[in-house]
């Protein structure tokens, strides 16, 4: 879901997942060490990276990938404004 960008289908697998699955889920991580919070930072998705944030998003915000980026850092590097609007809020 937050490869395709779509915060829709990233909410109804958050929502199946319930509060205490969610959490896992946004906090697992590919073979690159990013989570679906670095790769909506990638895509610059604020509706997608508002969604994740709010469902223990939070807690990935300062973990770095293997190449040392954190989801902020990658929303820097692709200048996406809104994105970092997002993390403004959380951090």
């Amino acid at each position: 879901a937050a490869v395709a960008n779509r915060a829709d289908v990233a909410a109804l697998l958050l929502s199946e997942a319930g509060a205490a699955g969610a959490a896992p889920l946004v906090g697992a991580v590919n073979k690159y060490g990013q989570s679906v919070v670095h790769i909506a930072a990638r895509k610059g998705s604020a509706a997608l990276l508002r969604l994740l944030l709010a469902s223990g998003g939070h807690s990935v915000v300062g973990r770095p990938d293997t190449n040392g980026a954190t989801p902020v850092d990658v929303a820097r590097k692709n200048r996406h404004v809104l994105a970092l609007a997002e993390f403004r809020k959380v951090c």
